[in-house]
C-alpha cells in the first residue's frame, strides 16, 4: 500500500467528491479513482459507497478515515524531526539541578528554549551530590550545582551565590536563647541533608556533635525544622516566607558555628563531550542571564 493512497483517500472525504479531490490534488480524476480502487484492493473492503451519487463512507470507511488521518499525521512528523535532528539539533538535552537550588531561578531560560526547541525534549532532574559523576558518564549536559572542581574535562561558570542561615522554629526552646553556645546546640538535633551536608568536600559549619538527624532533601528538612524537631542551615531564599511570618527564626551563637556562609553556585559541563546547538543556546542563556544581574 501506498502512503500516496491515504493521501488521496482523505482527499476524497474531505472534499465530497472525486472530482473536487482531482482539482485539489492537481490530478485527474480517472487516477483518484484507480487509487482509491487499488487502496480498497489492498485493504480488501470498501471505503465508498457507490449506489448512489453522493461521496459517502461506509461503515469501515468512517473507522479508517481518522486512522488514515493519523497515520499521515505521524508520518509527516517523523520527517520533520528527521530533518530537524539532520541540522545537527539535539532530540534531548538533560539538565541537572542542585537539590536545594529553587528552578524558579532558571524559568525564563527554559520558557526560551521550548520556544526556540520546541522539538528538543529537556528533561530537567534534581540531583544530589554525584552531579559531576553524571556529567562525566554523559547523562548530564549540563549542571547547575554548588560543586567547583579543577578539572581538565569540566568546563565551569560562576552563576549566583546562595545565602545559607542557622533557624529553628519560633516554638524552639533555642529561639529564646539569644547567645548560643556549641554546648547548647548539643541538646537539639541538627537537622542536614546528609548526603550534601555531611559532604567532606563541602563548608557547611557542622559542629562536631553527635546529636544530627539525616534527612534525604530540603522539603523534608525544612518541614522538621517548623514542627520544633531541631535546627540547622537553610539556603535563605528557600525559607523566605516563614523567615517574614515568623514561623522560622534566624538563631545566634557567640561561636562560628552559627554564622551565615554562602555558597557558590556553578553551572558545569564536560569541555570533551560534543555539545550541540540546543545545550550551546541554554549554556549562553544562563551565563548571560547571571551575569547581567
Amino acid at each position: 500500500m501506498k502512503l500516496k493512497y491515504l493521501e488521496i483517500f482523505i482527499a476524497v472525504v474531505e472534499q465530497k467528491s472525486f472530482l473536487q479531490a482531482a482539482k485539489y490534488l492537481h490530478m485527474a480524476q480517472s487516477a483518484v479513482s484507480y487509487s482509491i480502487k487499488s487502496l480498497e484492493e489492498d485493504l480488501h473492503l470498501s471505503l465508498f459507497l457507490r449506489e448512489t451519487q453522493k461521496t459517502s463512507l461506509t461503515e469501515q470507511g468512517k473507522v479508517l478515515y481518522p486512522k488514515a488521518k493519523q497515520i499521515l499525521n505521524e508520518v509527516q512528523e517523523f520527517l520533520d524531526f528527521s530533518d530537524y535532528m539532520s541540522k545537527g539539533y539535539e532530540a534531548k538535552i538533560s539538565i541537572g539541578i542542585e537539590n536545594f537550588i529553587s528552578i524558579h531561578s532558571i524559568l525564563p531560560q527554559i520558557d526560551l528554549f521550548s520556544s526556540k526547541f520546541p522539538q528538543t525534549k529537556l528533561k530537567l532532574m534534581h540531583i544530589m551530590f554525584d552531579g559531576p559523576e553524571q556529567i562525566a558518564k554523559g547523562n548530564l549536559d549540563i549542571l547547575v550545582s554548588i560543586f567547583s572542581e579543577n578539572s581538565p574535562h569540566l568546563e565551569q561558570q560562576k552563576l549566583f551565590e546562595v545565602e545559607w542561615i542557622p533557624v529553628c522554629s519560633k516554638k524552639s526552646p533555642l529561639a529564646k536563647l539569644s547567645k548560643l553556645q556549641n554546648k547548647d546546640l548539643e541538646n537539639y538535633p541538627q537537622i542536614i541533608v546528609s548526603r550534601l551536608e555531611s559532604s567532606d568536600t563541602m563548608n557547611f559549619n557542622i559542629p562536631d556533635v553527635s546529636n544530627t538527624w539525616d534527612v534525604s532533601n530540603f522539603g523534608d528538612k525544612k518541614e522538621l525544622l517548623l514542627k520544633s524537631f531541631g535546627w540547622g542551615f537553610m539556603p535563605k531564599y528557600y525559607i523566605e516566607n516563614e523567615l517574614e511570618s515568623g514561623l522560622l527564626q534566624r538563631i545566634y551563637g557567640n561561636s562560628s558555628t552559627l554564622e551565615l556562609f554562602v555558597l557558590e553556585i556553578y553551572m558545569i559541563r564536560n569541555s570533551k563531550a560534543w555539545n550541540g546547538p540546543c545545550s550551546e543556546f541554554f549554556w549562553k542563556q544562563l551565563v548571560q542571564n547571571f551575569n547581567l544581574k
